[in-house]
């Protein structure tokens, strides 16, 4: 996982898989990627599951509020074009219980509507939505996809959070996302802050 956290992963319970992708884009443009990955792994367990998921920008998909996929995307780019993008997805799908220590926060499909998946069906689905996105994001560039993640993540704007980047911890709400996919943070001070990269969680 990302910063050098570990991914639990139960051996035929869950979907961990990476894409390799070659986009013509630049740089600056590869974190809406993964927005498109977390867009289409929403859409994926919505249709497969009946579950209405949430995305926690930029790269966690939850139900329940409980974490059950995790994206991880690494990039090696010249100054001014993408070389290569390998996108890492996770998903809890037929776990039937978490480690104590992920309880919680983690959850599986399976705990949440309590019957078991086709994990393959997931993947042919997840796969089909992220072509889909791929291509609109290639051709007409990131504000369909900005878009769309905004209409259906309730972190993308009137959520209060807490962001933590290592150096800084603050609480704020959520007040949209910047062209670049970037989301907007207002502290209690009235200060919006662009988040560039971060931990985020829901504020009590």
């Amino acid at each position: 996982g990302r910063a050098g956290r570990a991914w639990h992963s139960e051996r035929s319970a869950g979907i961990y898989m990476s894409l390799l992708l070659r986009p013509t884009l630049s740089p600056a443009m590869a974190p809406v990627l993964t927005m498109a990955a977390g867009i289409a792994v929403r859409d994926a367990v919505a249709e497969v599951a009946g579950l209405e998921p949430d995305i926690r920008w930029p790269n966690d998909v939850l139900v329940g509020g409980k974490k059950v996929c995790g994206i991880l995307t690494e990039m090696y780019a010249e100054p001014d074009r993408v070389k290569f993008v390998v996108c890492g997805i996770g998903i809890n799908v037929n776990q039937t219980k978490m480690p104590e220590s992920l309880a919680r926060i983690g959850t599986s499909l399976r705990i949440a509507a309590g019957r078991e998946f086709s994990r393959v069906e997931i993947v042919v689905r997840l796969l089909r939505r992220f072509e889909s996105y791929y291509n609109q994001l290639i051709g007409e560039g990131a504000e369909p996809i900005i878009k769309r993640f905004a209409d259906i993540s309730s972190y993308a704007e009137g959520k209060r959070i807490r962001v933590s980047n290592g150096k800084d911890s603050f609480v704020g709400v959520t007040a949209g996302l910047d062209p670049s996919g970037l989301l907007r943070v207002t502290r209690s001070d009235g200060r919006v802050e662009t988040v560039l990269a971060a931990d985020i969680s829901e504020a009590d």
